[in-house]
């Protein structure tokens, strides 16, 4: 029965581990909506590569995507700060639009955090996906810290009360 008590402990551990952790994520993307922007240098970009080739355009035709797919593209790109230039390189594994950087241009919009400018992003949150499978992960621990609870709070032997 200690062993199912461990078990029990774990679980809720790397439920509160989880659910911290979505918040810190949903938290810091929200805030890059208010971190000042800059013009930044493209010195890099791949081809947006598509998991899959069905393009599917919306009627003002602005921007398509790829329904059902999720999109790769890496950059690498330099800003100046106060006369201080500071280079980022980032990998986006997108679902469903990805970045859309056009791999041609020569310039974008740099969104730097101001007491640690050499932190930035090119597409301001927020950004939900990662926060909702922390979110997603954190509630199936909860299902099994109940389903260990359950199953030990039947096996007590009768007028025993539980450790946890």
């Amino acid at each position: 029965m200690d062993d199912l008590v461990k078990l029990e402990k774990r679980f809720k551990a790397a439920k509160l581990i989880l659910y911290w952790l979505a918040g810190i994520v949903l938290t810091t993307s929200l805030s890059t909506i208010f971190w000042p922007t800059t013009k930044g240098q493209l010195i890099y970009s791949t081809p947006v590569y598509h998991s899959n080739g069905t393009m599917h355009s919306p009627p003002d035709g602005k921007y398509g995507r790829y329904q059902g797919s999720f999109t790769i593209q890496f950059a690498k790109y330099t800003y100046d700060i106060d006369q201080k230039t500071y280079r980022s390189s980032l990998l986006c594994l997108c679902i469903p639009i990805g970045l859309q950087l056009d791999e041609h241009a020569s310039s974008l919009n740099v969104y730097y955090l101001p007491f640690l400018e050499s932190v930035s992003v090119v597409v301001p949150g927020p950004h939900f996906l990662l926060s909702g499978i922390l979110v997603l992960f954190g509630g199936l621990f909860q299902i099994l810290q109940r389903v260990v609870h359950t199953y030990y709070r039947a096996h007590l032997p009768q007028g025993s009360e539980p450790e946890i």
